[in-house]
């Protein structure tokens, strides 16, 4: 008499939205653990959980240890594509950034040889308020006088927001002067 082995069950399979509100405390904890190891990211540990999940879904595993591995797997792997887009070349990834002097820029406002009087100024800073409210408010708060710490308060932000606009904001507005500089000095 021959025996026939009984046929293997075929293992439970078991949804990823299952798996995910069983491991989400795990896997936001790794989340946080990746990020911290692949440093250079924009993304908050729940976001990146968030995207793995769309990343798994429609997908069947065989347990929490399975979808764990996984999901483990392609997070790392997801941090280091965004760094590898990141660091591009064509995304200015071999560029260095440089914090501008901003006192130096302010100075550099009321060179004469760089502004033709206060109506330039003024112009560029109406030119500057038209695509950028906040920055312009700030830049003009600052050349009646008023110190970082006084605007921040003023306009209720943070002093490391008003430190960037006001940066950013005088690049703008010495590039627009220098601009128009050049543009009068061709047209004549």
């Amino acid at each position: 008499m021959t025996r026939h082995s009984p046929s293997p069950k075929p293992l439970e399979t078991r949804s990823v939205d299952d798996l995910f509100v069983q491991c989400y405390d795990t896997l936001r904890a790794h989340g946080r653990l990746a990020l911290a190891i692949y440093r250079g990211h924009s993304i908050q540990g729940t976001e990146l959980v968030h995207e793995i999940f769309a990343k798994l879904r429609g997908r069947s595993f065989s347990d929490e240890r399975h979808f764990c591995a996984l999901a483990f797997r392609a997070m790392k792997q997801h941090l280091v594509n965004r760094l590898e887009r990141k660091r591009a070349k064509k995304r200015g990834g071999d560029w260095a950034r440089t914090d501008l002097p901003v006192d130096a820029l302010l100075d550099d406002l009321a060179d004469p040889a760089l502004a033709e009087g206060e109506a330039q100024l003024s112009e560029s800073i109406e030119w500057l308020c038209q695509f950028d409210s906040i920055g312009g408010e700030v830049l003009i708060l600052r050349t009646f006088g008023l110190s970082k710490a006084e605007i921040a308060t003023a306009l209720s932000l943070p002093p490391e927001r008003v430190d960037t606009l006001l940066t950013n904001s005088l690049a703008a507005v010495k590039a627009r002067m220098q601009e128009e500089k050049c543009r009068k000095k061709y047209d004549a």
